[in-house]
């Protein structure tokens, strides 16, 4: 293992934390191609992250899945035990890749900063800060890792306008940096934009309920071009009404015929739109202080609108936003805001990496 190696380990909880560092990967090894590359996540993150042609090449960079068998999942509290900590906290610390890296960048995983020395901490959030109902194993290992963050305050790479900085401010040194995207110039000025695309993420959490909101606009507004992500439109729910909708398959050009998008306000999608410049309808599940976080700054940020489904009725929701959206006043509001937005994350956050990599931070 060279000197140059720096080891990436993914949270494997749906596809926004890989999509983000696969771009950060792309810029490293645009910035240097010496460079030796190790990528921890599980099998369908690195499937997507390949399947999405972010990397140049694959020549200096390894995939692995194998430590995600043991990767403690913080949103399923039933899941989440003691035993299962200190068994992923050997597989890490016995990792032989792990332990020769010259640098080890941890997203969102407070983890491998208790067991290795050089690692950067990567998110807008932690996972001991974000999930609302935990067991007493958690609470009792989100006390550690708090207070191990607020001894040693490691640097936090993150999305400026994302970051859940009342949380985190006492416990890391937070590094904000501009959205993990370019911006994206289309051909299409927004004057015949018809699509609408309804997303729930890599979780699928929410299926059931976007999917009624899916099929109360069609119904509502039969000329609108509904599409659904890949695990609502194969979903149980949409068997009867798959001839309605169309697949989304999240490419530059379809995302170009957009005019709006409602979804669970993870920041994969949230990145997505903010390149692109669709205005977002957030609906909030409650289910994490990650999605309330996000929620409230898209308000605060004025792109878009957000949802608390304990507060609304599925009608509710969609003749609200079908009036948004014939609003074009509203919507160009939303665009401009979009439009302020700092991009170029990925290339600043390689820059910093490298510069810590150096010896220059």
């Amino acid at each position: 293992m060279t000197e140059n190696s720096i080891s990436f380990i993914v949270c494997s909880n749906g596809y926004g934390h890989i999509e983000r560092v696969s771009r950060v990967i792309n810029e490293l090894l645009n910035l240097r191609t010496t460079l030796v590359l190790n990528l921890f996540a599980g099998t369908q993150q690195i499937n997507f992250a390949k399947s999405q042609g972010y990397f140049r090449d694959f020549v200096n960079v390894s995939f692995d899945s194998s430590l995600s068998e043991f990767e403690v999942l913080w949103t399923d509290g039933g899941r989440f035990s003691k035993n299962n900590y200190f068994e992923w906290w050997k597989e890490l610390y016995s990792n032989e890749v792990l332990q020769k890296s010259h640098l080890i960048v941890s997203d969102n995983y407070v983890l491998p900063s208790r067991i290795f020395d050089n690692v950067l901490l990567m998110g807008s959030f932690l996972w001991h800060d974000s999930t609302i109902s935990m067991n007493s194993d958690q609470k009792e290992i989100a006390k550690e890792e708090k207070r191990f963050l607020t001894r040693n305050k490691p640097s936090l790479l993150c999305l400026g306008d994302m970051v859940m900085e009342d949380t985190l401010y006492n416990q890391v040194k937070l590094e904000k940096l501009p959205w993990f995207a370019e911006s994206v110039s289309t051909s299409n000025n927004g004057t015949n934009q018809n699509g609408i695309l309804v997303t729930g993420g890599g979780t699928g959490i929410m299926t059931s309920f976007l999917m009624e909101i899916a099929v109360n606009l069609k119904n509502k507004k039969p000329e609108l071009d509904i599409y659904l992500d890949k695990k609502i439109f194969e979903s149980e729910e949409s068997a009867r009404f798959r001839d309605l909708f169309r697949q989304f398959d999240f490419t530059a050009d379809s995302f170009s015929n957009l005019k709006a998008v409602i979804c669970r306000p993870g920041i994969g999608i949230l990145t997505d739109c903010v390149s692109h410049r669709i205005p977002i309808f957030a609906i909030n599940d409650n289910f994490n202080k990650e999605i309330n976080h996000n929620s409230n700054r898209i308000i605060e940020l004025e792109i878009g609108l957000s949802y608390k489904i304990k507060d609304y009725k599925v009608w509710e929701i969609v003749d609200s936003i079908l009036a948004t959206i014939n609003d074009d006043i509203e919507i160009q509001n939303f665009k401009n805001a979009l439009n302020k937005r700092q991009m170029g994350g990925a290339k600043a956050t390689a820059n910093f990496i490298l510069r810590k990599l150096d010896g220059k931070y």
